[in-house]
């Protein structure tokens, strides 16, 4: 074997042995990043400081609703139990009442959802009127799907995911963007 075959050979065998590693169970930070950059279907979740967020659809089995407009408030609107839902990325919305089409929310409307459940649905602790959450990500990387997020009392988040969640969760140890 000459030197370039034996090269690629090992480059191949160590990037191999590193993408077999198990994923990661939690990230535990003071900022931590969410990228969204796929689907995220119906049944993946999200857990962040303890809420786990289960993502839903919706159901469209009794007729369609128009004014549907598929966001964290009318997924958690009908809960049967008390778990937490955001939306999935597809649902079925309806142009009128007999033609219902699919329709996809965006990656920076899946952020949006995300920062707001999270406040919506965290204690708030000693009657503060500050929100738990916030996102020190600007304006345009929220819209394309990237939250950057602290807890405003600076303790640390803990973030986890189902397995196939289509979301890049980091650790962010420097505050530029």
């Amino acid at each position: 074997m000459n030197k370039r075959t034996w090269f690629a050979l090992l480059l191949l065998t160590v990037l191999s042995v590193y993408s077999c590693g198990d994923r990661n169970k939690y990230v535990l930070a003071e900022v931590v990043e969410i990228e969204y950059w796929g689907d995220v279907e119906e049944g993946e979740w999200i857990m962040i400081d303890g809420m786990k967020f289960h993502h839903v659809s919706n159901n469209q089995t009794e007729g369609c609703d128009i004014n549907y407009t598929h966001g964290y408030m009318e997924v958690n609107e009908a809960a049967e139990d008390d778990k937490l839902y955001l939306p999935s990325t597809s649902y079925t919305s309806c142009l009128d009442q007999d033609n219902p089409v699919e329709a996809k929310l965006t990656r920076g409307d899946m952020a949006v959802n995300l920062i707001s459940a999270l406040n919506e649905f965290a204690d708030y602790a000693d009657g503060s009127l500050e929100l738990p959450y916030k996102n020190t990500s600007n304006v345009y990387f929220t819209t394309v799907g990237k939250l950057r997020l602290e807890r405003s009392n600076g303790e640390k988040i803990r973030v986890s995911t189902s397995e196939n969640y289509k979301a890049a969760i980091r650790k962010v140890t420097e505050q530029t963007q």
